[in-house]
């Protein structure tokens, strides 16, 4: 029986279901109505039950048995459904997570290349504006020593020199400085990119991860479906195989199944 067949038949079952249960629960005034009416006997003063009481209390507790009968019918068709309609669908749904993460693996490409680059430019201009400062920092700091140094010994020449390189490493630190200042506008955009990238390509992987199990559900409930039929045809088998006086081989058989209204198969199953 194909999916949307063993589908259809399902839904029909359940259809006719509701209108028994309609059926039976637009009875149950005339039910109730006739119990109430039902003539009581009486047996030394005290009031007893009557045939046609004891009949209408039958009839009344058998309806409202069988609407709940119906109601745990549904309940198991509609497991069933719900399963009979993901089997029907599960060829569609693994072409469509497919196709989802081809998408998303070329979008989480797209991105991660993007970002590399977006974080790989910031990185230069930060790098950049870092090894000026600390290039300027080191020369201050050289300079200040060949200062004391000459200071220290009276050397006038020597601290000229010194104070030239002080003077050019204060210049060197304020055009780095200033050129920070001026690309801070593009760090901050940069950042703000890198951020919106970075979030963007948490998305894609989310939706990535999210195809990957629509994949994996509507694949396992496929295999299932084909594992039980398998089952069925290994059932028949060994039915036959107790038939010819093989019933101990089988003894330990347990087969699981998948659908939702089954069971293990096991060897009473082959018995009957």
């Amino acid at each position: 029986m194909s999916g949307n067949n063993e589908l259809n038949q399902l839904q029909q079952q359940r259809q006719d279901l509701i209108e028994e249960r309609e059926r039976l629960e637009a009875d149950l005034p005339r039910l109730e109505n006739a119990l109430e009416q039902a003539p009581t006997g009486w047996h030394l003063g005290n009031m007893v039950g009557s045939e046609e009481k004891q009949a209408a209390r039958d009839a009344l507790s058998n309806t409202r048995a069988s609407i709940d009968s119906i109601d745990h019918n549904l309940r198991q068709l509609d497991i069933r459904i719900a399963y009979a309609k993901k089997l029907a669908g599960a060829d569609e749904r693994i072409a469509l997570a497919t196709e989802q993460e081809k998408a998303a693996a070329v979008r989480i490409a797209s991105i991660t290349e993007s970002l590399e680059r977006v974080r790989g430019h910031l990185e230069q201009i930060q790098g950049n504006t870092e090894q000026s400062l600390q290039q300027a920092k080191d020369v201050e700091v050289a300079a200040a020593q060949e200062m004391a140094r000459a200071t220290a010994s009276g050397d006038k020449k020597a601290a000229k020199a010194a104070q030239a390189k002080i003077d050019a490493a204060g210049t060197a630190a304020k055009a780095a400085r200033a050129s920070a200042e001026a690309n801070a506008p593009l760090v901050a955009a940069l950042e703000e990119e890198a951020a919106g990238l970075a979030e963007q390509l948490a998305e894609a992987h989310q939706a990535e991860q999210a195809a990957q199990v629509e994949h994996r559900d509507a694949t396992c409930i496929r295999l299932g479906a084909e594992w039980d039929r398998a089952a069925a045809a290994l059932a028949k088998i060994g039915a036959q195989l107790v038939a010819q006086g093989m019933r101990d081989h089988l003894g330990g058989l347990k087969l699981p199944t998948f659908a939702p209204d089954t069971q293990a198969i096991t060897l009473a199953d082959l018995s009957t």
